[in-house]
């Protein structure tokens, strides 16, 4: 034999809608009633109907549904961006080391020892100037 675990939750919930439906009646009386007190021109009658209304939709007014703001804008969704951390240190670096490698490669690097004999060189590198 299975139990219903939530016959208890839906009696609950089913007396809360029916206390809710009492109260909303009461207050469609009331205020039908403000209604006929206004049309016979009885202020003070009226106000005393539209305060017993606004006392039984007190009772339930967590039960109404709450109306949305007239002004909805929806904010714009933000995309997610990728975060580079170190990559955005070291990929600079890694250009800069390709074009000196490439430099050095090239014989552009300065260095004068490679295009430097030493039987040629050395004489007019130590020949006295005319």
């Amino acid at each position: 034999m299975e139990a219903d675990l939530l016959a208890g939750e839906t009696k609950i919930r089913a007396r809360r809608f029916r206390e809710t439906a009492v109260a909303l009646a009461a207050a469609a009386k009331a205020y039908q009633q403000a209604a006929e007190h206004l049309d016979r021109d009885e202020e003070q009658a009226a106000n005393q109907s539209y305060k017993s209304a606004q006392i039984a939709l007190e009772e339930i007014i967590d039960e109404l549904p709450k109306p949305m703001p007239k002004h909805v804008h929806a904010r714009p969704v933000e995309k997610s961006h990728h975060e580079w951390g170190w990559a955005k240190y070291m990929i600079p670096v890694g250009v800069v080391l390709v074009i000196l490698y490439f430099l050095v490669v090239g014989g552009f690097s300065g260095d004068l020892s490679q295009g430097w004999t030493v039987t040629g060189d050395i004489r007019n590198a130590v020949r006295y100037p005319k």
